[in-house]
Protein backbone atom coordinates (compact mmCIF):
# COMPACT_ATOMS: atom_id res chain seq x y z
CA UNK A 1 0.00 0.00 0.00
CA UNK A 2 1.49 3.34 -0.97
CA UNK A 3 0.63 7.03 -1.11
CA UNK A 4 2.03 10.01 -2.92
CA UNK A 5 1.83 13.78 -3.43
CA UNK A 6 2.62 15.45 -6.73
CA UNK A 7 3.09 19.11 -7.52
CA UNK A 8 2.81 20.19 -11.15
CA UNK A 9 2.94 16.56 -12.25
CA UNK A 10 6.12 15.72 -10.31
CA UNK A 11 6.07 13.35 -7.34
CA UNK A 12 7.42 15.25 -4.33
CA UNK A 13 6.47 12.78 -1.58
CA UNK A 14 5.93 9.06 -1.67
CA UNK A 15 5.59 6.46 1.03
CA UNK A 16 4.82 2.77 1.00
CA UNK A 17 4.14 0.22 3.66
CA UNK A 18 5.97 -3.09 3.29
CA UNK A 19 7.61 -2.17 -0.02
CA UNK A 20 11.24 -2.75 -0.87
CA UNK A 21 11.72 0.20 -3.21
CA UNK A 22 9.98 3.02 -1.26
CA UNK A 23 10.53 4.28 2.29
CA UNK A 24 7.82 4.04 4.90
CA UNK A 25 7.55 7.66 6.08
CA UNK A 26 5.57 6.87 9.22
CA UNK A 27 3.77 9.76 10.91
CA UNK A 28 2.97 13.23 9.63
CA UNK A 29 5.01 14.90 6.89
CA UNK A 30 4.66 18.63 6.28
CA UNK A 31 5.60 20.14 2.92
CA UNK A 32 6.13 23.90 2.91
CA UNK A 33 5.04 25.05 -0.55
CA UNK A 34 6.29 28.04 -2.58
CA UNK A 35 3.15 30.15 -3.15
CA UNK A 36 3.82 30.97 -6.80
CA UNK A 37 6.00 28.17 -8.19
CA UNK A 38 4.13 25.40 -6.34
CA UNK A 39 7.39 23.69 -5.37
CA UNK A 40 8.50 22.24 -2.04
CA UNK A 41 10.59 24.67 -0.01
CA UNK A 42 10.95 22.39 2.99
CA UNK A 43 9.93 18.87 3.99
CA UNK A 44 9.81 17.80 7.61
CA UNK A 45 8.52 14.55 9.08
CA UNK A 46 7.22 13.92 12.58
CA UNK A 47 7.03 10.28 13.68
CA UNK A 48 3.79 10.72 15.59
CA UNK A 49 3.49 6.97 15.89
CA UNK A 50 6.72 6.04 17.64
CA UNK A 51 8.34 9.23 18.98
CA UNK A 52 6.78 10.62 22.16
CA UNK A 53 8.34 14.06 21.45
CA UNK A 54 7.06 14.30 17.85
CA UNK A 55 3.72 15.87 18.82
CA UNK A 56 5.46 18.70 20.70
CA UNK A 57 7.94 19.16 17.84
CA UNK A 58 5.02 19.36 15.39
CA UNK A 59 3.25 22.00 17.46
CA UNK A 60 6.42 24.09 17.78
CA UNK A 61 7.10 23.87 14.05
CA UNK A 62 3.58 25.02 13.19
CA UNK A 63 3.81 27.92 15.64
CA UNK A 64 7.36 29.18 15.03
CA UNK A 65 8.53 28.10 11.57
CA UNK A 66 8.18 30.40 8.60
CA UNK A 67 5.57 29.00 6.25
CA UNK A 68 2.64 30.37 4.31
CA UNK A 69 1.29 27.38 2.37
CA UNK A 70 1.48 23.88 3.76
CA UNK A 71 0.58 20.37 2.66
CA UNK A 72 0.28 17.78 5.40
CA UNK A 73 0.20 14.08 4.57
CA UNK A 74 0.37 10.96 6.72
CA UNK A 75 1.70 7.47 6.25
CA UNK A 76 1.57 4.14 8.04
CA UNK A 77 0.22 5.22 11.45
CA UNK A 78 0.12 8.90 12.49
CA UNK A 79 -1.90 8.93 15.72
CA UNK A 80 -0.30 6.76 18.42
CA UNK A 81 1.94 9.56 19.81
CA UNK A 82 -0.11 12.50 18.49
CA UNK A 83 -1.01 14.16 21.77
CA UNK A 84 -3.10 17.19 22.73
CA UNK A 85 -0.32 19.71 21.92
CA UNK A 86 -0.05 18.47 18.32
CA UNK A 87 -3.80 18.09 17.90
CA UNK A 88 -4.40 21.62 19.18
CA UNK A 89 -1.66 23.08 16.95
CA UNK A 90 -3.08 21.35 13.86
CA UNK A 91 -6.41 23.01 14.59
CA UNK A 92 -4.99 26.41 15.60
CA UNK A 93 -2.60 26.83 12.64
CA UNK A 94 -4.05 24.50 9.97
CA UNK A 95 -7.73 24.52 10.96
CA UNK A 96 -8.14 20.75 10.80
CA UNK A 97 -9.65 18.51 13.44
CA UNK A 98 -7.78 15.24 13.86
CA UNK A 99 -8.69 14.11 17.37
CA UNK A 100 -11.30 11.78 15.84
CA UNK A 101 -8.84 10.08 13.45
CA UNK A 102 -8.67 6.38 14.37
CA UNK A 103 -5.54 4.30 14.77
CA UNK A 104 -3.90 3.45 11.40
CA UNK A 105 -6.11 5.91 9.49
CA UNK A 106 -4.65 8.51 7.12
CA UNK A 107 -5.37 12.19 6.62
CA UNK A 108 -4.14 14.92 4.30
CA UNK A 109 -4.63 18.67 4.27
CA UNK A 110 -3.69 21.78 2.35
CA UNK A 111 -3.70 25.07 4.21
CA UNK A 112 -2.62 28.68 4.15
CA UNK A 113 -1.39 30.27 7.37
CA UNK A 114 -3.74 32.77 8.96
CA UNK A 115 -6.88 31.58 7.15
CA UNK A 116 -10.11 31.51 9.08
CA UNK A 117 -11.15 28.33 10.90
CA UNK A 118 -13.26 25.99 8.83
CA UNK A 119 -11.75 27.08 5.51
CA UNK A 120 -9.69 23.91 5.20
CA UNK A 121 -11.17 20.44 5.17
CA UNK A 122 -9.83 16.92 5.39
CA UNK A 123 -12.41 15.70 2.89
CA UNK A 124 -11.98 15.00 -0.82
CA UNK A 125 -13.30 18.48 -1.66
CA UNK A 126 -10.14 20.56 -1.36
CA UNK A 127 -9.76 23.81 -3.22
CA UNK A 128 -6.20 24.93 -3.75
CA UNK A 129 -7.36 27.81 -5.98
CA UNK A 130 -7.56 30.21 -3.04
CA UNK A 131 -3.97 29.45 -2.09
CA UNK A 132 -2.02 29.10 -5.30
CA UNK A 133 -3.10 30.33 -8.73
CA UNK A 134 -2.41 27.98 -11.61
CA UNK A 135 -0.38 25.00 -10.39
CA UNK A 136 -2.01 21.77 -9.29
CA UNK A 137 -1.38 19.27 -6.55
CA UNK A 138 -2.42 15.63 -6.60
CA UNK A 139 -2.45 13.34 -3.60
CA UNK A 140 -3.27 9.70 -3.12
CA UNK A 141 -4.35 8.09 0.12
CA UNK A 142 -4.88 4.36 0.24
CA UNK A 143 -8.18 3.27 1.66
CA UNK A 144 -7.87 0.05 3.62
CA UNK A 145 -11.32 -1.00 2.39
CA UNK A 146 -10.65 -0.18 -1.28
CA UNK A 147 -7.65 0.02 -3.59
CA UNK A 148 -7.18 3.72 -2.86
CA UNK A 149 -8.33 7.09 -4.03
CA UNK A 150 -6.60 9.60 -6.24
CA UNK A 151 -7.62 13.26 -5.87
CA UNK A 152 -6.48 16.33 -7.76
CA UNK A 153 -6.45 19.69 -6.06
CA UNK A 154 -6.74 22.56 -8.52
Amino acid sequence: MDGYVTLNGKTVWKSAWCANDVNDLRGITLLVIHPVLCTVLQEIRFDTHGDHRASLDLSQFLEYAEWEYLVGVTADEPTNELHRDGINALYKYCYIVVDHVPYRAAFVFVTKKDRTPGSVTTSKNFSFKDCVPGPSLTYYIPDREQKGSNYTVL
